[in-house]
């Protein structure tokens, strides 16, 4: 079982809660003062009014006494708990849930048996309803460690393009996303060594999260059209 971390807690409590006024806060602080880890957990802290803390947390042009109000009343009066991982649904984790989140991480099986260093038939066993061994811990823990990492990387270029709005008062007009073709693409045009479905993966996370935003995007290939970046082989 993986205990949520800080990240979970500012994805799956904070912004849902702040809604598409997120931007404007200090969700980290707001994480750390609303929540305490106990024994690997992290669990909201009763004794806190979370839309004090967000109040206090402001960062927008306009801070009003009765902002925490104007909130409640949108959002509800307390989060809710969305935390994947947390006690109330720490049952054992299926085959399926091994094979989903291997997809969703953008990995193949070849892909996850050469990380955890086993072969690739161990893996198509732990995904096989019929073998009778569960998955192991510690290869959940893998699979997770990427799905954290991917989130820290979408949560960061989300921040970019946050900045790109605070500055020109506007969404950009179109958000270019790099994605790639094939393995072939990837170790040729490719920031870091690796398979080429991760980063396929996090652009595909950043292009659902542009869209609830409204923010309109492209994926484009490194050598048709992709933009650029500091790091970048093209």
């Amino acid at each position: 079982m993986r205990y949520p971390s800080i990240q979970d807690v500012i994805n799956y409590e904070i912004m849902p809660a702040l809604g598409e006024f997120a931007d404007e806060y200090d969700v980290e602080e707001i994480a750390r003062r609303t929540f305490d880890c106990v024994d690997g957990r992290f669990v909201e802290r009763e004794d806190v009014d979370f839309w004090e803390v967000a109040r206090d947390c402001y960062k927008g042009n306009a801070h009003e006494d009765d902002l925490a109000d104007e909130l409640r009343g949108a959002y509800g009066s307390s989060t809710e708990t969305h935390l994947p991982y947390a006690e109330k649904v720490s049952e054992p984790r299926t085959k399926a849930d091994f094979k989903a989140l291997r997809e969703a991480c953008g990995l193949s099986q070849q892909n996850v048996a050469d990380a955890l260093g086993v072969h690739l038939q161990t893996i198509k066993r732990w995904e096989k309803p019929s073998f009778p061994y569960a998955v192991p811990d510690d290869a959940f823990g893998y699979l997770d460690s990427v799905a954290e990492s991917q989130a820290n990387q979408v949560n960061y270029m989300l921040g970019v393009v946050a900045k790109q709005v605070e500055q020109f008062g506007k969404n950009p007009v179109l958000v270019p996303i790099t994605y790639y073709r094939d393995q072939q693409m990837y170790d040729k045009y490719g920031r870091d060594k690796g398979p080429f479905g991760w980063p396929n993966a996090v652009a595909r996370k950043l292009a659902y999260e542009l869209d609830k935003r409204g923010i309109s995007y492209s994926f484009r290939y490194p050598d048709d059209g992709a933009v650029s970046t500091p790091g970048s082989n093209y």
